[in-house]
C-alpha cells in the first residue's frame, strides 16, 4: 500500500478491520496516535471502514500522530525569528531530475515570503551548499523535497539523497544546536524514482527521519510515508502552508487540506 500512488479502499478496509480494536471501529471524533518506529510505518490516515470505502480516515477525522521518543534531547532550543530553508531535488545525485518537487520548492518559497518569512530557496544545488546552508542560520521551518532512499543495511545510506554518494540523514540533522519548530519532507515524487530508491520503502525512511526529528525536539513533523503524486504533493503543501501560516492549528490544517484533495 505504501509503495503504490493509487488508493486501494479494499486493502484499506481490510487494514481498518486488522489494526484497529473492535471498541475503537466506532471512534468518529478526532484522534492523537501514539506510535513507536514499527507503528509509525503504518499508514493509519489511509485506513477507512467498509461502509465508506472512498473516504479514508484522514479525510473525515483529524489525525496526529505523537512519536514514542525517550530519549529525546534535553531542553531543546527552538529556532527564533521567521526564517526557512526550503529545498527542492539537488544537483548531480546521478539521479533522474525531480521537476514536481522544483516545482513544489518554488511554490512553498512563495507562500512562505508571502507569510512574512525570510526564505533561502536551495533548488537543484550540490550537497555541500545545502549543508552549508543548513548550519549558515536558525531556521524555524524546514521544508525539502527531493529524492530519498532507505537502506535497512546500512542507516548511514538512508535520507536525502545528494550527490558523491552523500546524504543527508538524521546524522546531520541532531547537529543542529537551534532546532525547527516544523520539518516537511517529501521524499516520494514516485512518478520520476528508480525502484531501488525509497518507493520501496517509503513507510521506513519516513518513520526513521520523523523518529530522529521529534527526539531532538522538533514540534511538528510531516513526512511522506507513502507515494505521493507529484501534482498532489504541491497542492498539499502550497494550501497546508497557507492554512497554518493563516493561524490554522496543525492538526486542523492537515485535516482541511485532506477533505479538499480527497487524500
Amino acid at each position: 500500500m505504501c509503495s503504490s500512488d493509487l488508493y486501494d479502499p479494499k486493502l484499506s478496509s481490510s487494514l481498518f478491520g486488522l489494526l484497529i480494536p473492535n471498541e475503537l471501529k466506532d471512534h468518529a471524533e478526532h484522534v492523537q496516535l501514539l506510535v513507536d518506529r514499527d507503528s509509525a510505518q503504518y499508514p493509519w490516515e489511509l485506513l477507512t471502514e467498509r461502509s465508506q470505502p472512498e473516504k479514508p480516515l484522514s479525510t473525515r477525522i483529524g489525525i496526529v500522530r505523537q512519536f514514542k521518543a525517550d530519549d529525546g534531547r534535553p531542553s531543546p532550543q527552538s529556532a527564533r525569528g521567521y526564517q526557512a530553508l526550503v529545498v527542492g531535488d539537488t544537483a548531480d545525485s546521478g539521479l533522474v531530475e525531480l521537476d514536481g518537487a522544483q516545482a513544489e520548492a518554488k511554490r512553498v518559497a512563495e507562500v512562505l515570503r508571502a507569510g512574512g518569512y525570510e526564505v533561502s530557496e536551495q533548488i537543484k544545488k550540490d550537497g555541500q551548499t545545502i549543508v552549508n546552508e543548513l548550519f549558515a542560520r536558525e531556521y524555524r521551518i524546514l521544508h525539502i523535497a527531493a529524492h530519498g532512499a532507505f537502506d535497512a543495511n546500512d542507516p548511514t545510506r538512508s535520507g536525502v539523497v545528494l550527490d558523491g554518494g552523500l546524504f543527508l540523514s538524521s546524522r546531520e540533522l541532531t547537529n543542529l544546536r537551534k532546532v525547527p519548530d516544523l520539518v516537511f519532507i517529501n521524499c516520494c515524487h514516485l512518478g520520476k524514482m528508480e525502484k531501488t530508491l525509497s518507493n520501496q520503502s517509503p513507510h521506513r525512511l519516513a518513520a526513521g527521519v520523523a523518529e530522529e526529528l521529534i527526539r531532538i525536539g522538533v514540534r511538528a513533523v510531516i513526512a511522506a510515508g507513502w507515494a505521493v503524486d507529484d501534482g498532489a504533493a504541491t497542492a498539499f503543501a502550497d494550501s497546508f502552508y497557507r492554512r497554518m501560516i493563516a493561524g490554522e492549528a496543525f492538526g486542523q490544517a492537515v485535516l482541511q487540506e485532506g477533505q479538499r484533495l480527497g487524500v
